[in-house]
């Protein structure tokens, strides 16, 4: 449980208003469930400051959340990237409805495709805002005007400013200390009126750290001009770790999405005797395609400039990948059903 007042959620709402430009003049259209950070601190505050309608949905039924933009005179909504990148590759679905209302679209929970985002922004004229939160109240964000370029707006998230409303740091996973320098990478802590106290009848124990910050456990590296940009490259548990090289699963994620033949595509570990780890490639491939095989996929990503160590060294043909209600990937899931694949290869 994660207890949060009502001046968090305000605090909540101002920056995700401020993030989607939300005014009394919008219709909000909510694809989550009310019980968790995307509906009550991205529609239901941002609507109760600004007195503009929502309208619900749920679960995600794609042909109707469609409708429902159109014919509600949506002006700004949050979707899902696997719904986003299904639009962004058929503009013959995005044709069939009037869309004329709509002035930008929320995104995020998984990493964002820089080809999406400017398929969006160049040939349908609708801004892709990139969202970066949680239920403990970490609130980033990357809009087109802190970051107009799709490949910074689609990975990176502008530090937020001195006074804003909540305040980042960056610490070594290990050790806790504070880095600062661009091309540093560590833990993501926060702190602010976003953030929440604790949570619900647990000790706390190294959730915080000694200076009162939330320990995110998401690994981001510092970049960007003068260091003011943070890029997630994933869980601090997440990372890959195949023979003591470090993988960072979410930018393979990427570039597999990326392939013509494929729907869907993500990562994770799996168990090896000599190197700890190796790569296990989980895809979707799209109806009319035949699924790439395992060389395939490696000669594409050799091709997208990945060093050989990153490459995957197992391929898993799936119907459609797990994920939560927020659309996100359950990593976890993959890799126990790659681990059961693997002990009926071997009984």
């Amino acid at each position: 449980g994660v207890p949060r007042s009502h001046n968090m959620w305000m605090a909540t709402g101002r920056c995700s208003a401020a993030a989607g430009d939300i005014g009394p003049q919008d219709v909000l259209l909510n694809p989550f469930p009310m019980v968790n950070m995307a509906a009550v601190g991205g529609f239901l505050f941002p609507a109760a400051i600004h007195g503009c309608p929502i309208v619900l949905h749920h679960p995600l039924d794609p042909a109707l959340f469609l409708r429902q933009m159109q014919d509600e005179r949506v002006t700004f909504t949050i979707a899902p990237p696997a719904l986003l990148n299904q639009l962004a590759k058929a503009p013959e679905m995005w044709a069939q409805f009037d869309f004329s209302a709509l002035r930008r679209i929320g995104s995020g929970s998984a990493p964002l495709a820089p080809w999406m985002i400017e398929t969006f922004d160049r040939d349908y004229g609708k801004p892709i805002v990139n969202f970066y939160g949680s239920n403990e109240g970490i609130s980033l964000f990357a809009t087109p005007e802190s970051a107009p370029e799709p490949a910074v707006r689609a990975a990176m998230f502008r530090r937020p400013d001195p006074g804003a409303d909540i305040q980042t740091l960056v610490a070594d996973p290990e050790s806790g200390e504070i880095l600062s320098q661009p091309g540093d990478r560590g833990e993501l802590l926060i702190a602010g009126a976003t953030v929440f106290d604790g949570y619900f009848q647990h000790d706390n124990d190294g959730v915080f750290s000694a200076n009162g910050y939330f320990r995110s456990g998401d690994l981001v590296e510092i970049c960007g001009e003068g260091g003011n940009y943070y890029r997630i490259v994933g869980r601090c548990t997440d990372i890959i770790n195949r023979g003591g090289m470090k993988i960072s699963p979410t930018e393979i994620d990427l570039a597999l999405e990326k392939h013509p033949q494929l729907a869907e595509a993500a990562v994770c570990a799996y168990p090896d005797e000599r190197l700890g780890e190796k790569i296990c490639a989980c895809i979707v491939p799209r109806p009319e395609s035949e699924p790439p095989t395992l060389e395939d996929l490696q000669a594409y990503l050799l091709q997208q400039g990945f060093a050989r160590f990153k490459l995957p060294e197992r391929l898993t043909v799936l119907a459609q990948l797990p994920r939560n209600p927020l659309g996100k990937v359950q990593r976890f899931t993959l890799h126990e059903q790659v681990i059961e694949q693997l002990k009926e290869e071997t009984s």
